[in-house]
């Protein structure tokens, strides 16, 4: 092309044959395996557009394939071979177009094929031509170049040179895959770079590189990069499957089962492909679209039961991060799709259940159960857990969620007898004794409570400042906001046993001091010496404690702590007052 130094077949040879300088040990391995064998190019003869005389093209062809004969790396396939290949496939020379000859090399152990055509242009032929990976489909483009009718030798030179820029790319290449091997993330992308440099198409230069990027947590780059490689192949397989993982990890939920519905229509039938491609988009956060996935496989084959269990976990999956977004599965009601998404779940599991009966795996039981439980089916949980136990009596976790359903309807004691079997079965089970206590304190048992929470204190199920703020929670809310004060009072002194942080020593003060302070300004209200003799020193009491509570009030806005201080103070003086007049 214009501007371009004249090469010599020696000065193209010697050029190719040139080491790349990426002196590493990997590179150095990757450079010596290359050198043990020479890879083999095919070259037809290029093949003529038009009126053109054909025997240009044959020149060409022959005068190319003694170029890269004279390469360290390469050689071309001998005439004689191609003949006998021709032969045993019947088929003629001229017949020997792009798509024949990758066929034809693929049969004969060869990587490359030239693919040359040339038609009338100017004062000669325009010659144009690409490099085929016989294996993969990738190319290397040769741009349109104009030589003489009888300038063949210039039009094989031209097409040796930029060969060699193609020998670059595909050890550029050769060494950006080394170097992902070995996770050296930083150097793989630099010989991508190069690579693309020298073939901005080139498919496994680009795809290389958005695994380096990716690999180094730059995920938007990453997906920009896989998605130029799926505007050359739109359906490379590994691209589609990063697109979607890196879509749904950047939140882009529509885009990655977009991405991964096209993949699995390459596949549509296997159902181990479709399962792992939901269990990625699952992990990378989109259990909806997960769920999504498996429905369609269901579609294809509704007797699959592997493909049930999956879909009951993405719904399942789905339902919960749903109903913990809108404020959890233990508090109000689940939002409708989080219903909607439990009961997918629950008939799921249903076909699971009905096919395996009891060999079904217990996670399952267990899944089930809790589904019932957040969309309020309590009654149902109950009988699937006592189902579940019947056939799996030595699993604790069944007793566990079968006590947590007896819970929820009110069956209290019933409850509590599970979460003994569960601890019979399995005596490190977490948390029996601190749900024991917390459900009986839920019931106003306190005296009952308190055994149990010594008892989880002991087993190290939770640390004493848990318990106490247990206590304390119950205390403020059945006792303090129902203006029941002997209540609070004494449930905060219990949770006294409890507090070990100073922290929480600070809360509890606080708030037995508002408990003490409230229940006195009710009782001194006859202002007789009896009620200021009584409530003196409880007045006394809940100032000492407000002035240990500084922090905690401190850190809470809602909380004036002056005033109850002074409240206090000005409280004590009174009944002093009333005790002294009285003489």
């Amino acid at each position: 092309m214009d501007g371009r130094r004249k090469q010599t077949p020696l000065t193209i040879a010697l050029a190719l044959a040139v080491a790349l300088p990426l002196a590493t040990p990997t590179a150095t391995r990757a450079q010596g395996q290359e050198a043990s064998r020479r890879f083999r190019v095919l070259v037809p003869n290029l093949e003529p557009q038009g009126e053109v005389d054909k025997k240009f093209g044959e020149k060409v062809a022959g005068q190319l394939r003694e170029l890269i004969d004279q390469l360290a790396t390469h050689q071309a396939v001998d005439d004689k071979e191609v003949k006998q290949a021709l032969r045993k496939f019947k088929l003629k020379e001229e017949d020997l177009n792009c798509i024949r000859a990758r066929q034809l090399a693929t049969q004969i152990d060869t990587e490359l094929v030239m693919c040359g055509e040339y038609k009338a242009g100017g004062a000669g032929v325009e010659v144009s031509a690409r490099f085929v990976s016989a294996r993969t489909g990738e190319e290397f483009k040769i741009d349109a170049f104009p030589v003489g009718m009888s300038e063949t030798d210039k039009a094989a030179q031209h097409i040796g040179s930029e060969f060699g820029k193609y020998v670059d790319q595909l050890r550029y290449v050769a060494f950006c895959s080394d170097y992902l091997a070995s996770q050296q993330w930083e150097n793989a992308m630099t010989a991508c770079d190069r690579a693309i440099s020298l073939n901005p198409e080139s498919i496994t230069a680009r795809y290389s590189r958005a695994q380096a990027l990716w690999k180094l947590e730059r995920n938007e780059e990453a997906l920009a990069e896989v998605r130029k490689v799926l505007e050359v192949n739109p359906i490379h397989e590994s691209g589609l499957q990063m697109a979607g993982y890196l879509s749904a990890v950047l939140g882009n939920d529509e885009d990655a089962r977009k991405y991964y519905s096209e993949y699995l229509e390459l596949q549509p039938t296997d159902a181990a492909v479709r399962m792992k491609i939901a269990y990625d988009l699952a992990q990378a956060g989109d259990p909806v679209g997960a769920a999504g996935l498996i429905e369609e496989g269901l579609k294809l084959d509704s007797t699959d039961v592997r493909l049930h269990e999956q879909l009951g976990n993405f719904a399942m999956s789905a339902a919960a991060k749903i109903a913990e977004q809108a404020g959890g599965v233990d508090g109000n009601a689940p939002p409708p799709e989080a219903i909607e998404l439990f009961q997918k779940a629950l008939s799921a599991y249903g076909r699971v259940y009905a096919q395996k009966g009891k060999e079904i795996d217990p996670a399952i039981l267990r899944n089930m159960i809790a589904a019932n439980m957040s969309i309020r089916e309590n009654n149902l949980a109950v009988e699937l857990a006592k189902q579940a136990i019947q056939t799996h009596r030595d699993q604790a976790q069944l007793w566990s969620y079968y006590a947590d359903a007896l819970q929820k309807i009110g069956r209290l004691q019933d409850a509590i007898a599970a979460l003994d079997s569960a601890a019979a079965r399995d005596a490190e089970y977490p948390n029996i004794s601190v749900r024991k206590g917390k459900w009986l304190l839920d019931e106003g048992r306190v005296n009952e409570a308190l055994p149990a929470f010594r008892e989880a204190l002991k087993r190290n199920e939770q640390p004493g400042d848990v318990l106490a703020q247990l206590l304390i929670a119950h205390g403020h809310q059945t006792g303090v906001t129902t203006k029941n004060f002997a209540y609070a009072i004494r449930t905060f002194e219990q949770a006294g046993e409890f507090a070990e942080q100073q922290k929480t020593k600070e809360m509890l003060n606080f708030w037995l001091a508002y408990a003490l302070y409230q229940s006195s300004v009710q009782q001194q209200e006859p202002q007789t010496v009896e009620s200021a003799k009584k409530t003196l020193p409880q007045f006394q009491r809940a100032l000492g404690l407000f002035e240990n509570s500084r922090n905690y009030a401190a850190s809470q806005p809602s909380i004036n702590l002056a005033q109850f201080i002074n409240a206090a103070k000005t409280y004590i003086e009174i009944q002093e007052a009333i005790i002294k007049r009285a003489g």
